[in-house]
């Protein structure tokens, strides 16, 4: 409580408090920015104190009874006023020779030294006291320094609390940015609404007549045939288009904003290398998105300059993925891997497509067949689908340069990420995925823990299980920590199998793994034995640790448990029921002594026979 009532009450330059311990015994305290000079002495009375027993003849001159130093600098600092220097009058540690010869000073200095030590044990007594206003003697062979400095944040560090590493505030302002980003792309859909006769398209305030226009207009008049062999490209359709003054003010605004907070996030990422910021391509991008519209202020024909705002999307489609990072970081929830790839594949899609469309409905303007966004979205999805109806086709060379572009960006950026969903999915596949939650509520599901997967072990496992005619219908759920091999894939693929049978790859020491394999809704969970162990002892508590995981995760499943030793079977008796390897093969022997055949008639009883 006291360190808050200091901060609020420091000056923002605080500097450190230390106290020093001089070399003729004396305790000076001086502020490190007073650049040497002390501060006026003051002389504490040496009263005895109470709690510190007697250590000689003369304990008020070896003991002096001061305040602690954390006291004195607590007070000091919440008073706010100069420290004061305080002085201690230390016991003499030399040891005390006698004259009497070599043995009369080495008693002399064990004496002194038990006297040192008693009288230090009583002072070490005496601050334990929980008073703030204990007395204390302190005994230092160097000098003491104590140094307290005021944590204060700096401006910039608030501001990347708030805007970075607060989960909240950043989602809060990761939305708004992606629905500021899907605004600007809806603006600029309806400025191309609203702009339908891109001929005279002029800066603003400038006066276009017809016969300024009269080669456009007559070259609208011909053939596409007759166009192509003299295309003539209208420059300032391209240059200029018809914007309303309302949506140029919520665009200027837009812009604004946008350009504020990319100039802030800027600021706060910088680590030393300024480059990498103005150069990276979202920054590249909000450059151009929002610089012209600053230009528009201040010279006013330019309010009808085309800006591609439309570029905007891929802006949003960053804002998207921070937004979903920052969600599972506020929600404590994580997403899996497969379905992020699937979000930026498809948000990649959606960008480069209406990227595409806007860019070559805008083209269009200046040749000779103008296309609205639907007959501009037609010809880019033929485009990109590699059809090629040819009933749309790019007239001019600006427009067919830029399809040129988008295509060749489209074979760069789609191919990266149709690999990394197909790793991602590669990978979920060796890790065998997780049980359906809905599966989970409307099918019956028994868990299977096995430190490995042989063949024969599940197999018989399998057999056994399915044998009985009400355990049909149920799923079984393999959990083991190794990977599927070769027989095993064979065994899983094979069509008795293959729809009741589920692959987890984890282990059950794991709450993460235990929940892709809905313990808690299991019917019974069975726990095998390791056999990868050489010592049964540790195979038997490996499992046993194993069977402890799942009851802990889930204390109402009844558990099957396979163990070795008889003696470890104390440790698992909440299970429903403990196979013991050991127990039940000693039995069989013991039994087949009495009477011969016992072993045999058992064996052939635990095995399934199917007539074959």
């Amino acid at each position: 409580m006291w360190l808050s009532r200091v901060a609020r009450s420091a000056t923002p330059k605080a500097s450190p408090v230390q106290f020093y311990r001089g070399g003729d015994g004396s305790g000076r305290g001086r502020s490190a920015g007073s650049s040497g000079d002390y501060l006026a002495d003051t002389e504490l009375d040496e009263q005895p104190s109470p709690s510190t027993p007697a250590a000689g003849p003369d304990t008020r001159a070896s003991s002096p009874s001061i305040r602690s130093v954390p006291d004195a600098l607590s007070d000091t600092l919440l008073l706010d006023t100069p420290p004061p220097t305080v002085r201690v009058n230390f016991p003499d540690e030399s040891p005390t020779r006698s004259t009497d010869g070599a043995g009369g000073g080495i008693a002399g200095s064990k004496r002194a030294s038990r006297a040192h030590l008693a009288a230090y044990s009583g002072r070490r007594r005496s601050t334990r006291s929980m008073s703030a206003w204990s007395d204390v003697s302190w005994r230092l062979d160097d000098r003491v320094r104590v140094e307290y400095y005021v944590n204060e944040n700096t401006f910039k560090e608030r501001l990347q609390l708030y805007f970075i590493k607060n989960q909240r505030s950043s989602l809060r302002i990761r939305i708004v940015d992606l629905v500021f980003k899907l605004l600007t792309c809806v603006l600029y859909i309806l400025r191309v609404v609203t702009d339908l006769d891109p001929i005279y398209a002029s800066c603003y305030g400038c006066t276009v007549t017809a016969a300024d226009k009269m080669q456009f207009i007559e070259s609208k008049n011909l053939t596409e045939e007759m166009f192509q062999e003299n295309p003539i490209i209208n420059w300032d359709a391209i240059w200029w288009v018809s914007r309303p003054t309302y949506l140029w003010v919520v665009q200027v605004v837009l812009a604004m904003i946008s350009l504020t907070e990319a100039l802030l996030l800027a600021y706060l990422g910088y680590k030393g290398n300024i480059w990498q910021q103005l150069l990276s391509f979202h920054f590249i991008l909000e450059i151009v998105n929002t610089i012209p519209f600053m230009f528009t202020l201040l010279y006013p024909p330019l309010r009808h300059l085309f800006i591609p705002v439309f570029l905007n999307c891929w802006l949003a489609k960053q804002s998207l993925q921070n937004m979903f990072n920052d969600l599972h970081r506020a929600m404590q929830k994580s997403q899996s891997a497969l379905s992020q790839q699937l979000m930026i594949l498809s948000a990649t899609l959606l960008c480069l497509v209406f990227t595409s469309v806007c860019g070559i409905q805008h083209f269009q303007r200046a040749g000779h067949r103008h296309l609205n966004l639907f007959q501009a979205t037609y010809y880019v999805v033929v485009t990109f689908s590699t059809v090629g109806y040819g009933d749309f086709v790019p007239d001019i060379w600006p427009s067919q340069l830029y399809m040129v572009i988008m295509i060749c960006v489209a074979l760069i950026v789609l191919p990266t990420q149709l690999e990394q969903l197909a790793f991602t999915w590669m990978e979920r596949q060796k890790l065998g995925g997780s049980y359906s939650s809905h599966r989970a509520q409307s099918e019956q599901h028994v868990v299977v823990c096995s430190t490995t997967l042989h063949a024969d072990t599940i197999m018989d496992f399998l057999n056994e299980f399915y044998a009985h005619p009400l355990l049909q219908d149920f799923y079984v759920v393999l959990l083991s920590p190794m990977e599927l091999d070769t027989t095993m894939r064979m065994i899983l693929q094979v069509p008795i199998w293959a729809q009741r049978v589920i692959y987890i790859q984890g282990s059950c020491l794991k709450d993460a793994d235990l929940a892709r394999a809905r313990m808690n809704e299991a019917e019974a969970c069975f726990v095998l034995a390791a056999r990868n162990y050489a010592d049964k002892t540790a195979a038997d508590e490996h499992t046993i640790l194993r069977s402890w995981a799942v009851k802990d995760f889930a204390p109402n499943v009844p558990q099957y448990v396979q163990i070795f030793r008889p003696e470890n079977k104390l440790h698992v008796k909440f299970a429903e029921h403990v196979v013991c390897e050991d127990e039940l093969k000693y039995a069989l022997l013991a039994n087949n002594c009495t009477c011969p055949g016992t072993s045999t008639l058992v064996t052939l009883l635990l095995h399934t026979s199917r007539g074959q």
